[in-house]
Protein backbone atom coordinates (compact mmCIF):
# COMPACT_ATOMS: atom_id res chain seq x y z
CA UNK A 1 0.00 0.00 0.00
CA UNK A 2 1.35 3.55 -1.06
CA UNK A 3 4.59 2.04 -2.14
CA UNK A 4 4.58 4.44 -5.58
CA UNK A 5 4.78 0.95 -7.05
CA UNK A 6 4.13 1.13 -11.29
CA UNK A 7 4.12 -1.23 -14.67
CA UNK A 8 2.01 -4.01 -14.87
CA UNK A 9 1.22 -6.56 -12.65
CA UNK A 10 3.15 -9.88 -14.01
CA UNK A 11 1.61 -13.22 -15.02
CA UNK A 12 4.41 -14.96 -12.74
CA UNK A 13 2.35 -13.13 -9.48
CA UNK A 14 1.06 -17.09 -9.18
CA UNK A 15 4.57 -17.97 -8.49
CA UNK A 16 3.87 -16.17 -4.80
CA UNK A 17 2.68 -19.29 -3.96
CA UNK A 18 2.64 -18.85 0.03
CA UNK A 19 1.37 -15.54 0.08
CA UNK A 20 -1.79 -15.20 1.99
CA UNK A 21 -2.42 -11.15 1.71
CA UNK A 22 -1.65 -9.04 -1.43
CA UNK A 23 -2.61 -6.13 -1.06
CA UNK A 24 -1.93 -3.34 -3.76
CA UNK A 25 -3.73 -0.40 -3.55
CA UNK A 26 -2.85 3.37 -3.64
CA UNK A 27 0.10 2.65 -6.46
CA UNK A 28 0.01 3.32 -9.95
CA UNK A 29 -0.24 -0.30 -11.71
CA UNK A 30 -1.59 -0.39 -15.53
CA UNK A 31 -2.49 -2.56 -18.18
CA UNK A 32 -4.71 -5.72 -17.28
CA UNK A 33 -4.50 -8.46 -14.39
CA UNK A 34 -3.84 -11.65 -15.57
CA UNK A 35 -5.69 -14.24 -14.69
CA UNK A 36 -2.61 -16.13 -13.05
CA UNK A 37 -3.30 -14.08 -9.76
CA UNK A 38 -6.35 -16.27 -9.57
CA UNK A 39 -3.82 -19.33 -8.70
CA UNK A 40 -2.99 -17.98 -5.22
CA UNK A 41 -3.99 -20.42 -2.75
CA UNK A 42 -3.72 -18.74 0.49
CA UNK A 43 -5.40 -16.12 -0.29
CA UNK A 44 -8.91 -14.90 0.76
CA UNK A 45 -10.48 -12.93 -2.63
CA UNK A 46 -13.84 -11.56 -0.68
CA UNK A 47 -11.37 -10.29 2.32
CA UNK A 48 -10.56 -6.56 1.56
CA UNK A 49 -7.67 -6.81 4.47
CA UNK A 50 -6.46 -9.98 2.43
CA UNK A 51 -6.46 -8.79 -1.09
CA UNK A 52 -7.12 -5.32 -2.30
CA UNK A 53 -5.98 -3.67 -5.91
CA UNK A 54 -7.66 -0.62 -5.33
CA UNK A 55 -7.06 3.13 -6.28
CA UNK A 56 -4.37 1.86 -9.60
CA UNK A 57 -4.93 2.18 -13.20
CA UNK A 58 -5.71 -1.04 -13.76
CA UNK A 59 -8.19 -2.08 -16.87
CA UNK A 60 -11.45 -4.19 -16.76
CA UNK A 61 -12.43 -6.76 -17.09
CA UNK A 62 -10.61 -8.31 -14.24
CA UNK A 63 -10.60 -12.21 -13.91
CA UNK A 64 -13.51 -13.73 -12.27
CA UNK A 65 -12.11 -14.40 -8.79
CA UNK A 66 -11.50 -10.11 -7.72
CA UNK A 67 -14.77 -9.39 -6.11
CA UNK A 68 -15.95 -5.43 -7.54
CA UNK A 69 -14.60 -4.33 -3.57
CA UNK A 70 -11.23 -5.04 -4.55
CA UNK A 71 -11.27 -2.54 -7.55
CA UNK A 72 -12.73 0.19 -6.25
CA UNK A 73 -12.08 3.59 -7.81
CA UNK A 74 -9.70 2.32 -10.92
CA UNK A 75 -8.70 5.10 -13.21
CA UNK A 76 -9.71 3.80 -16.10
CA UNK A 77 -9.80 6.41 -18.77
CA UNK A 78 -6.93 5.68 -20.23
CA UNK A 79 -7.87 1.94 -20.81
CA UNK A 80 -8.42 0.50 -24.43
CA UNK A 81 -10.98 -2.43 -24.17
CA UNK A 82 -9.39 -5.98 -24.30
CA UNK A 83 -9.07 -7.06 -28.09
CA UNK A 84 -9.22 -3.33 -29.54
CA UNK A 85 -5.72 -4.10 -31.06
CA UNK A 86 -6.02 -0.97 -33.36
CA UNK A 87 -7.50 0.95 -30.67
CA UNK A 88 -10.67 2.43 -33.66
CA UNK A 89 -13.54 2.41 -30.27
CA UNK A 90 -14.43 -1.19 -31.98
CA UNK A 91 -13.70 -4.76 -32.19
CA UNK A 92 -13.96 -6.66 -35.35
CA UNK A 93 -11.78 -8.34 -37.98
CA UNK A 94 -9.26 -5.82 -38.23
CA UNK A 95 -8.00 -6.43 -34.56
CA UNK A 96 -7.39 -9.96 -35.76
CA UNK A 97 -5.47 -8.75 -38.98
CA UNK A 98 -3.49 -6.40 -36.92
CA UNK A 99 -2.98 -9.31 -33.95
CA UNK A 100 -2.09 -11.82 -36.78
CA UNK A 101 0.82 -9.43 -38.20
CA UNK A 102 2.14 -8.15 -34.96
CA UNK A 103 2.76 -12.33 -34.01
CA UNK A 104 4.11 -12.46 -37.56
CA UNK A 105 6.51 -9.37 -37.42
CA UNK A 106 7.37 -10.27 -34.19
CA UNK A 107 6.26 -7.10 -33.04
CA UNK A 108 3.68 -8.56 -30.28
CA UNK A 109 2.53 -5.72 -27.76
CA UNK A 110 0.86 -5.89 -24.41
CA UNK A 111 -2.40 -4.85 -25.81
CA UNK A 112 -2.04 -8.06 -28.05
CA UNK A 113 -1.99 -10.61 -24.73
CA UNK A 114 -5.55 -11.07 -24.59
CA UNK A 115 -5.41 -14.77 -22.87
CA UNK A 116 -2.93 -12.62 -19.99
CA UNK A 117 0.29 -15.08 -20.38
CA UNK A 118 2.73 -12.29 -20.90
CA UNK A 119 3.06 -14.04 -24.70
CA UNK A 120 1.28 -13.12 -27.74
CA UNK A 121 0.92 -15.55 -30.36
CA UNK A 122 -1.32 -17.45 -31.83
CA UNK A 123 -3.50 -18.06 -28.72
CA UNK A 124 -4.38 -14.69 -28.83
CA UNK A 125 -5.90 -14.68 -32.23
CA UNK A 126 -8.58 -17.69 -30.79
CA UNK A 127 -9.48 -15.79 -28.08
CA UNK A 128 -9.72 -12.48 -29.95
CA UNK A 129 -12.13 -14.66 -32.48
CA UNK A 130 -14.18 -15.85 -29.70
CA UNK A 131 -14.78 -12.04 -28.26
CA UNK A 132 -15.36 -11.32 -32.16
CA UNK A 133 -18.53 -14.14 -32.58
CA UNK A 134 -19.81 -14.01 -29.03
CA UNK A 135 -20.60 -10.29 -28.51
Amino acid sequence: IYCQLSGEVPSSISDLTEIEVLRLELNYFSGYVPNSICDLDYVNYEDNLAFDLSYNQLCPPYPDCISDSAVNYMQIENCIEMGDINIDGSINILDVVVLVNFILEGTGTSEGDINGDSVTNILDVVVLIDIILNR
